[in-house]
């Protein structure tokens, strides 16, 4: 206890605990950490594992960047439009992309709304991307465009959940392909893994690393 010394500040508003323990005994429980419990509350989990995804597809396709949660304005400083992600490229082109949880909130409106959007920032396309499996929402295939029209892509818990993200070619990343169940779990498991020993945010150029770090004597 005496090695315990306030102050003590709340991990959520910063504030100091004036009493955070008795004086003779210390009371706790296991919670989430500050970052996750932050990310549920504001319903951001898809957001993060779209940006991962997308980051990774293209970071060496010359995106500059991926912001969650972008407001656009206009001359006249009116709002005309939000993305929940947006990517930007070296080309200035800009790409949003809506996230949904579940599919039932992909409707109609989420599509005109997103039109609207691209159409008002001349994306050369934009992305719809559900916390779902392909198989639990096949409602979502409607709402795919491919040219000549703008493009309008899918994602869904099948790639979201992916070990690895390569750009190949003669492959669509993007390609509507539900999975069964055992695979679906299988993944899911082998993602939540890789997540808990942090290996999904090392760098994929391992060889560069290791070359630099060599002893040369």
């Amino acid at each position: 206890m005496a090695s315990i010394l306030p102050p003590i500040a709340c991990p959520g508003c910063g504030r100091m605990i004036t009493q955070p323990y008795k004086p003779d005994a210390l009371n706790f429980t296991y919670r989430i950490g500050e970052v996750l419990r932050r990310v549920l509350e504001t319903d951001s989990l898809g957001h993060l594992l779209a940006l991962r995804w997308l980051v990774s597809l293209f970071e060496r396709h010359a995106l500059v960047g991926a912001h969650p949660g972008v407001n656009f304005f206009d001359a006249g400083n009116n709002n005309i439009g939000e993305a929940d992600v947006v990517l930007l490229f070296a080309d200035g082109s800009l790409v949003p992309v809506e996230v949904k949880r579940r599919a039932a909130g992909a409707d109609q409106k989420m599509a005109e709304s997103l039109d609207d959007l691209s159409e008002k920032l001349q994306s050369p396309y934009d992305i719809v991307a559900v916390t779902q499996p392909a198989r639990d929402c096949p409602e979502l295939v409607q709402f795919a465009r491919a040219l000549p029209d703008r493009p309008r892509l899918l994602l869904t818990d099948d790639q979201l959940h992916a070990e690895q993200v390569i750009l190949m070619h003669n492959t669509d990343p993007f390609a509507w392909s539900p999975q069964d169940e055992v695979v679906q779990m299988t993944r899911q498991n082998r993602f939540v893994d890789l997540l808990s020993r942090d290996e999904l945010t090392m760098p994929m150029d391992r060889v560069g690393e290791e070359l630099l770090n060599r002893d040369h004597s």
